[in-house]
């Protein structure tokens, strides 16, 4: 962009309108240029061989052959899947785990990474915790935390199909899943993002709560 008022922000603009987000390097006589930072890989965990197609969770045939051809990619490269058998791979430019992560949560998906570059990193959901019998499942009453919202939040919870979880954090922070294959890992995942001391209260039909 040259000329006009403000050509920094037409560039930003004209970059917004094709779905890319573009950084700047050059503004009349100047590098501007930074470096931005990539979305750090996690470790990896050794959870199955790389080509090892069967080991990974939750997809159909059709995200196994996807899955295969990812595996011919250059690097960078990130594959991601869902609970829900939602899979999503990307590959090259600049951070691609971070736009796969940024494409799970814009369809709404809790999408974990399964393989950046060459390792699995793919770490299997949180176990279930065993029931505590700390409250009745329908006593809305004695939830810990939560205001009288929330604790309508927790009704609507009581009438999801399972497999479902419901957590809850210190600051009266709440979040229920329901459906795929690991509706608990989503919750925690989420709750964790902005609150702190994440726990489930009830998965499918038993309270886990327990106090500390």
């Amino acid at each position: 962009m040259h000329g006009g008022f403000d050509p920094l922000g037409a560039g930003f603009r004209a970059c917004k309108n094709k779905g890319t987000k573009c950084y700047p390097y050059a503004v009349d006589n100047e590098v501007v240029w930074v470096k931005p930072l990539s979305t750090p890989a996690p470790p990896p965990t050794h959870f199955a061989a790389l080509d090892d197609t069967n080991a990974v969770p939750y997809i159909n045939a059709q995200s196994r052959q996807t899955y295969q051809q990812f595996l011919t990619k250059r690097l960078p490269r990130a594959f991601l899947i869902a609970g829900d058998g939602t899979m999503v791979s990307t590959q090259g430019g600049f951070d691609p785990l971070g736009r796969g992560l940024a494409e799970c949560k814009k369809a709404g998906r809790n999408c974990r990474p399964y393989a950046v570059d060459n390792e699995v990193v793919w770490v299997k959901p949180a176990p279930t915790p065993p029931p505590t019998h700390f409250a009745a499942l329908e006593d809305v009453t004695a939830i810990p935390y939560l205001n009288t919202v929330a604790r309508e939040g927790y009704r609507k919870f009581l009438a999801l199909k399972k497999p479902r979880a419901f957590t809850i954090a210190p600051d009266g922070a709440w979040y229920a899943s329901a459906g795929g294959n690991e509706p608990l890992q989503a919750t925690l995942d989420e709750c964790a993002k902005v609150h702190r001391g994440c726990r489930p209260y009830a998965v499918d039909d038993e309270v886990v709560w327990s106090k500390k």
